[in-house]
């Protein structure tokens, strides 16, 4: 018998909000059991857990291979979580640098990376996301929630590069203001 008890169904907004605890990536799925607790499921690392009642500790019911020895069928904590992919981060940093340096197998998503291109693009181009989202739905094969992030995705991105590009003119905008300011005090002195 557990020490603790499992929350048995997940507010809806959770899954939208929540992020996952292994990975980081946004992209959480609340899975609803009859007869047993909810479990948040991250659709990109496959990572499943339960969470306790009142929050603390979390159950991973599956886990990614590499962390199934410490993770799998255990009650932990988000320290005892950090820890733990911390220990493995370190622990694969030492492997690959006793190894021959191979180029590691990408785990991205090429149509993924395809949509996030043209999503960017599109926004670039100016346009609206009822366009981008109806351009990816019409040609890619993606979730409606992947659509959402991918588009979320780009728009942040495109305003990241606008407000870099007003910085840009805005200092360039001074530094020019400040020569010809300059320049005509100096005439002004001579004349």
């Amino acid at each position: 018998m557990s020490a603790f008890t499992s929350l048995k169904h997940f507010p809806d907004e959770w899954g939208k909000r929540a992020r996952c605890p292994v990975c980081q990536h946004a992209s959480m799925q609340i899975m609803r059991f009859d007869s047993a607790p909810d479990q948040m499921r991250c659709q990109y690392c496959g990572v499943s857990f339960e969470i306790e009642e009142n929050g603390q500790h979390l159950f991973f019911v599956d886990t990614p291979l590499n962390l199934e020895n410490e993770l799998r069928r255990r009650w932990v904590t988000r320290n005892q979580l950090s820890s733990v992919i911390e220990n493995k981060k370190i622990e694969t940093a030492s492997q690959n640098s006793a190894l021959e340096a191979k180029p590691a197998p990408s785990r991205a998503n090429p149509l993924r990376a395809d949509a996030v291109k043209k999503a960017r693009t599109l926004v670039e181009l100016g346009n609206s996301a009822e366009v981008i989202r109806q351009s990816l739905t019409d040609t890619m094969n993606l979730t409606d929630f992947a659509i959402e992030e991918i588009i979320s995705d780009a728009i942040g991105v495109h305003k990241m590069k606008m407000k870099k590009r007003f910085q840009k003119i805005t200092v360039i905008s001074a530094v020019a203001l400040t020569l010809v300011i300059t320049l005509l005090f100096f005439l002004t002195r001579l004349f």
